[in-house]
């Protein structure tokens, strides 16, 4: 029997919660992908939950790397042993270690961004008049010495930005976007580029950041910036005095180190960062020092936003460090309540990051939500069964099952519902499928229809090559199974074919493309190094995924080297190109050995 895949448009949680205005790249170069993560990260401050994303600094220089005692192994691989949850924001600074070996710190963030994580850095600079440290400072440097050529402090200064677009290189040319920070806590008088005794010294200021960001951006080339405007808490001076305008500022923050996250005025530097149009959030947030014994509570943190700074889309937590003889603990592994932080329904962990799927306005790039109703069965990819009901009352459980063809209990119904969403009704007895709980695993059943459920409404996203996700309204989860049986829903993560499902129509409605599933012939299988595609012509594309679901190749053809997978059981999914086989999608299991 032939089963048709509907061909129809992806559908983002935000659609329904309202559009922003397009955000632009201060950057008029900046890659595609760093004008997408902009504009993902403007567009959260319009979402209900998942709208918040909690970053840890990993330390400085050499600091960083796993095997250190405070570093990647503690703040994030230790944050995932106590949650189960992988941060969403990792980053750095690269100054403070004279010994840094740069493309061990490149590899490990690299590898972060490649797993769906976003990534930032800083630098604490050298004074460029001494040579001292980043606290060197008499307060009365003429930061103007930097740009005009000629003299000392200029030239030690050509070459630490040198020495940064070296180290900023292979990130650009592996694709990484990072949200750059440069010359953060201006406002303040502790660091040799911050607040002076002479008068002017902000227009100085924003001179020197500009001649940075045209260096880097016009004579270097780093179109993978996102350029992070960052102040201090102080009193005096505060957000826009040092403002360097909206044509070299991307992202603005504040650092702040208060149990509470006050501010020293909250409600007027919260109108000021909003008033300068940018995503924003805590660029450095930590309880005080006081309060750095690993009993702070970072749920006070989360709250606060809450209620103070509704808008703010990111909080950066700062590392731990020695002084005095005991760790201060600033980390959120470090302190009390991780796992309840991040499981609040606000918070955006790694796996939830969707800024590849979206323009960040809830807009598809390519189309407009609509005309996808119609009568189906609905398959998962990994289990190769479909959504079944298990009985035709209200609040019958919903499982998968094998097919069968006179079941009207694996039958479903597309209707559309409000804010871009769509309800599934069940052909046997009319309910609804429904989430039962705002929490992983919580199990799906059918309901009869509420309009007001979120809980009954599903957002239809395009995975890749004509396969769905379902993502409930209500929940952000995504319909899942767990053991090819149980039906849930789970925290997204675009790797597990778990979450991936295919529409198969019956009665077409107003589908404008229908796709054949087949069983794929393939040989020798087992196999040791080349598979063999028996029904397909050159012109095929496939995707290979392992038992985690994730992608492991990818390609175009019928003859397809495996001899570099490692032995085990995956899954190819074929999609040939040719007329002759237009509209047909394939998939087999396949064991390497």
């Amino acid at each position: 029997m032939k089963n048709n895949i509907r061909t129809f448009v992806m559908l983002l949680l935000s659609f329904a919660l309202g559009h922003v205005q397009a955000q632009n790249t201060a950057n008029p170069n900046a890659s595609s992908d760093t004008k997408k993560v902009l504009e993902y990260m403007a567009g959260l401050k319009n979402k209900n939950n998942t709208k918040l994303l909690l970053g840890q600094d990993l330390g400085h220089g050499n600091s960083m790397l796993p095997g250190q005692a405070l570093g990647y192994d503690a703040f994030v691989d230790g944050l995932h042993n106590q949650t189960g949850k992988w941060l969403g924001l990792i980053g750095g600074d690269y100054g403070l270690d004279n010994n840094h070996t740069v493309w061990q710190t490149n590899q490990l963030l690299t590898d972060y961004w490649e797993d769906g994580g976003l990534v930032t850095l800083s630098w604490h600079f050298n004074n460029p008049w001494t040579g001292g440290s980043t606290w060197d400072t008499n307060n009365n440097e003429n930061l103007y010495d930097l740009i005009t050529p000629g003299n000392y402090a200029y030239n030690n200064w050509q070459n630490q930005l040198q020495q940064l677009a070296n180290a900023l290189r292979p990130l650009r040319d592996a694709g990484v976007v990072v949200l750059w920070r440069p010359l953060h806590e201006m406002n303040g008088d502790w660091f040799w580029w911050g607040e002076k005794t002479w008068g002017g010294h902000e227009n100085a200021y924003k001179d020197l950041y500009r001649d940075m960001f045209n260096y880097l951006t016009y004579e270097q080339g780093m179109n993978n910036l996102l350029w992070v405007y960052s102040v201090g808490n102080t009193w005096n001076r505060t957000v826009r005095n040092y403002y360097p305008g909206s044509d070299y500022v991307d992202i603005v923050g504040m650092d702040i180190y208060d149990d509470n996250a006050d501010t020293y005025d909250s409600w007027q530097d919260y109108q000021d960062m909003k008033s300068l149009g940018h995503p924003m959030g805590f660029t450095e947030f930590g309880p005080t020092l006081a309060s750095a014994n690993g009993y702070y509570d970072y749920r006070r943190l989360v709250n606060k936003i809450k209620s103070s700074y509704p808008d703010f889309v990111f909080s950066y937590s700062w590392s731990d460090w020695y002084e005095g003889g005991r760790q201060v603990k600033i980390a959120y592994a470090s302190n009390q309540y991780a796992w309840q932080t991040f499981n609040d329904s606000w918070v955006i962990t790694r796996d939830e990051i969707n800024w590849r799927d979206s323009n960040g306005n809830g807009d598809d790039d390519d189309d407009e939500p609509g005309g996808v109703e119609g009568e189906l069965r609905i398959k998962n990819l990994w289990s190769n069964t479909y959504l079944h009901q298990n009985g035709n009352y209200p609040g019958a459980a919903v499982s998968l099952h094998g097919y069968n063809q006179n079941w009207y209990s694996q039958r479903w119904n597309i209707e559309s519902a409000e804010g871009g969403s769509y309800r599934l009704r069940c052909s046997w007895g009319g309910n609804y499928l429904n989430n039962t709980g705002n929490y992983n695993d919580a199990p799906v059943n059918v309901y009869s229809l509420n309009n007001n459920w979120w809980s009954q409404m599903w957002l239809v996203e395009n995975a890749e090559n004509n396969i769905y996700r379902l993502k409930n309204r209500w929940t952000n989860r995504y319909l899942h199974t767990s053991n090819q049986y149980n039906v849930s829903t789970y925290n997204g993560n675009p790797n597990w074919w778990s979450q991936l499902w295919v529409f198969e129509y019956i009665s077409q409605g107003n589908r404008a493309d229908t796709y054949e599933t087949i069983d794929l012939t393939i040989s020798p299988n087992p196999t040791t190094d080349v598979i063999y595609l028996n029904d397909f012509s050159e012109n095929t594309d496939y995707i290979i995924y392992d038992t985690s679901g994730k992608m492991v190749a990818e390609g175009t053809g019928v003859t397809i080297n495996v001899s570099q997978l490692i032995n085990g059981t995956y899954l190819l999914t074929a999609f040939p190109q040719d007329e002759e086989n237009e509209g047909v999608f394939g998939r087999a299991l396949f064991v390497k050995k």
